[in-house]
C-alpha cells in the first residue's frame, strides 16, 4: 500500500509528465538533487542502455606526472569523465563544461573542476563570481603558483578547508595541499564528481578498488547516484531496493529499472503500475506501456542468437546479409543450398545437437539474399521449424526443436552427458 503522502508527490509528478523521458525527469525532480543528477546523467544516453563503469576499466592508462600529482589518462577514462559531467582528458571542453555550471551559478565547482584540469586562469574566473565567499582562495591563487603551493601554503590551506563551509571550495584546498588529501576530497564529493576526480588522479589497481568500494556502500545505503557507476549490471537492482527502502520512492525505482531494462523484483513495478490503475491515471499508464516499448525497440539487440565457437560471429540471418560474410569468402558458389553446416565466416563445423550429433543447420544468406532479389514477395526462411536450434539459457546445451521437443517429452534433465541442468523446469517456471 503507497502512503497518502507519497501518492500525492506521484500524481504531481504524473501530472507534469514524470515517465521515461530523463531529460525533463531531470526537471521534475530538480528539488531532489540525487535523483535529478540520475536522470540528467541517463539524458546522456538516449539510444543506449548505459553499461557497468566497471566493466569500462582496463589497465591500459598512460601516467604523467604533474607536481604534486599523477595524472592518468586513457580513452575509457575519458568516456567516464564525460558521463561524470567533466568533460575530458584533455581541456577542450573545460570551458563548456565550466560555461555550463556557471549557467546555474554553481561557480565553486566550475572553479574546482577548472583547478583539478591544472588551469589556474580558468579557476579564478569562475571564483571571481563568487565575491567574498572566496577571496581568501583566490588571493592566494593571485599570489602562489600551482606549482609553489605545497611547500608555501600547506599549513594555511589545511586551516582554510575547515574552515569553509562549501564542499567544492574545500575539495578545491584539499586538492592543492597534496596527495594525503585525496580521501577526504573522495568522501566530500557526490558520486558524478568523486568519479570524475578518481579517473584523473587514481591509477588503474585504485580505481578499480575505489569502484567495487563505492558499488558496496550503495548497496547498504541505497545511494542513487552510484548507478552511475553500475549502470544496468545486477547490483543496480540492489541499489534500487535498498533505495525504495529509505525513501519510501516506488516511483522513481519503477521507472529506473524500466529504462535501465533491469530485472527488478516485481513488487517494485507492480505496485506503481496498480498506483496508476488505481488513481485512475489510465491515459499515463498507457503512455508508460507505449514508451517501455518504444524505448525497447530501441536499446534493446535483435535477440538472442548463436555465435560460431571459432571466430565468434552471430550466427543470426540479418548479421550475416548485412556483413555480407559470403561475398567476402566467395561462397556464392554454394548460393543453390539453402543451409550451411558450416559458419560462413570461417568456415568451420557449426556446433552439433546435443541428442542426433548431427551440425547444426544455418540459413544460407546468399541463398536468401538471392531468393530476396527474384522475388517482391517476403517469403518464410527456407530451413522448417523442425531443423531449428534451440539452447537452454543456463547450461547452453542445446539441438535441433523436434528432438530438444522430444527429449523432454520424458524427462527435465539436460540431454548432455554429465550436465545437470533441470532445463525443462526453468523453462516452466
Amino acid at each position: 500500500m503507497i502512503p497518502h503522502q507519497s501518492a500525492d508527490l506521484y500524481t504531481a509528478r504524473v501530472k507534469q509528465g514524470y515517465s521515461l523521458n530523463p531529460s525533463k525527469n531531470a526537471s521534475i525532480t530538480s528539488e531532489d538533487t540525487s535523483l535529478s543528477r540520475v536522470w540528467s546523467w541517463l539524458a546522456l544516453y538516449p539510444n543506449e542502455v548505459p553499461k557497468c563503469l566497471v566493466s569500462l576499466v582496463q589497465a591500459n592508462s598512460s601516467s604523467k606526472a604533474t607536481p604534486p600529482h599523477t595524472l592518468h589518462s586513457s580513452p575509457w577514462r575519458s568516456q567516464a569523465l564525460y558521463m561524470c559531467g567533466w568533460g575530458d582528458i584533455d581541456q577542450k571542453g573545460l570551458d563548456l563544461v565550466c560555461r555550463d555550471l556557471e549557467s546555474i551559478r554553481n561557480y565553486s565547482k566550475a572553479a574546482m573542476i577548472s583547478l583539478m584540469f591544472f588551469n589556474k586562469e580558468r579557476a579564478l574566473k569562475a571564483l571571481n563570481y563568487m565575491g567574498s565567499e572566496a577571496s581568501a582562495l583566490v588571493s592566494i591563487l593571485q599570489k602562489v603558483g600551482l606549482d609553489e603551493w605545497v611547500g608555501k601554503m600547506k599549513s594555511l590551506g589545511s586551516i582554510l578547508a575547515e574552515q569553509t563551509s562549501n564542499t567544492y571550495l574545500e575539495a578545491s584546498i584539499r586538492f592543492l595541499i597534496g596527495k594525503e588529501e585525496y580521501e577526504s576530497i573522495l568522501k566530500a564529493l557526490s558520486v558524478p564528481d568523486k568519479i570524475g576526480f578518481a579517473c584523473r588522479f587514481l591509477s588503474d589497481s585504485e580505481l578499480q578498488q575505489f569502484i567495487q568500494k563505492e558499488i558496496e556502500v550503495a548497496k547498504h545505503s541505497g545511494n542513487i547516484e552510484a548507478l552511475l557507476i553500475t549502470g544496468n549490471s545486477p547490483e543496480s537492482i540492489e541499489i534500487l531496493t535498498k533505495f525504495v527502502e529509505k525513501s519510501q520512492d516506488i516511483q522513481s525505482a519503477a521507472l529506473l529499472s524500466m529504462y535501465l531494462q533491469l530485472e527488478t523484483p516485481p513488487f517494485i513495478l507492480n505496485q506503481y503500475r496498480y498506483f496508476l490503475n488505481n488513481s485512475q491515471l489510465w491515459e499515463a499508464r498507457c503512455k508508460l506501456d507505449i514508451e517501455e516499448n518504444e524505448m525497447g525497440n530501441q536499446k534493446r539487440d535483435k535477440g538472442k542468437a548463436m555465435r560460431c565457437y571459432y571466430c565468434g560471429s552471430s550466427l543470426a540471418l540479418q548479421d550475416l546479409m548485412s556483413a555480407l560474410t559470403i561475398n567476402r569468402r566467395g561462397m556464392s558458389q554454394f548460393s543453390s543450398n539453402p543451409t550451411t553446416k558450416s559458419c560462413p565466416e570461417c568456415l568451420k563445423n557449426l556446433p552439433r545437437c546435443a541428442i542426433c550429433l548431427i551440425p547444426y543447420a544455418s540459413i544460407n544468406p546468399y541463398f536468401e539474399m538471392s531468393r530476396s532479389f527474384r522475388t517482391a514477395k517476403s517469403v518464410a526462411p527456407s530451413v522448417k521449424f523442425e531443423e531449428w536450434f534451440t539452447w537452454c539459457e543456463k547450461c547452453h546445451h542445446g539441438g535441433h526443436s523436434s528432438h530438444i521437443l522430444e527429449w523432454f517429452e520424458e524427462t527435465k534433465q539436460c540431454p548432455v552427458s554429465g550436465c545437470n541442468c533441470e532445463c525443462l523446469s526453468l523453462d516452466v517456471t
